[in-house]
């Protein structure tokens, strides 16, 4: 029979991050317009946690460098520019505007720390008193790593009368 055939080397990353262990600033960002980059979500106990990201904060400055509209389809780069100084430096300095508008800075280098891939759970009682479980579960990793903590945050839920979750 046919069977597929496939082979590729880790150099200690991809089993690191399978254990929960990675070495990255710990941060995730996107553009949500032209002109606005923002925080998508901090690890816990990473270097941007400690340096105190959050969710939401704009980034308005990376390196010294204001010039980070979104220009993939025409050049890029200012594309290129982000993402070798958040992919490819082990660190980054940040200028931030934070949601009631003041600013924060933060220098930020590479680390290693240990991932939890529950970046959020929560629970919210809809009209009627229905509870609801919200987790928002971002990285693959081992078994081992991630059955503890889903195990716990759902026995959390089951204690808090949860009966929907998204």
């Amino acid at each position: 029979g046919t069977q597929a055939k496939y082979s590729f080397i880790d150099n200690g990353q991809t089993q690191g991050r399978l254990n929960g262990n990675t070495g990255d600033f710990g941060f995730g960002l996107l553009w949500y317009g032209v002109n606005d980059i923002r925080v998508t979500y901090v690890y816990p106990g990473s270097p941007a946690a400690q340096a105190g990201l959050r969710r939401g904060y704009q980034i308005t400055s990376i390196n010294n460098n204001t010039s980070l509209a979104y220009d993939y389809n025409s050049g890029a780069t200012n594309y290129n520019f982000v993402v070798n100084a958040y992919l490819y430096s082990n660190t980054i300095s940040l200028v931030l505007k934070k949601p009631d508008g003041t600013s924060k800075t933060a220098s930020i280098s590479v680390a290693n720390y240990n991932v939890n891939p529950i970046l959020k759970d929560t629970t919210y009682t809809l009209p009627g008193g229905k509870v609801v479980g919200y987790l928002v579960f971002k990285s693959f990793v081992s078994d081992a790593v991630a059955d503890p903590l889903l195990d716990a945050a759902f026995a959390d839920f089951v204690n808090k009368g949860v009966t929907d979750l998204f």
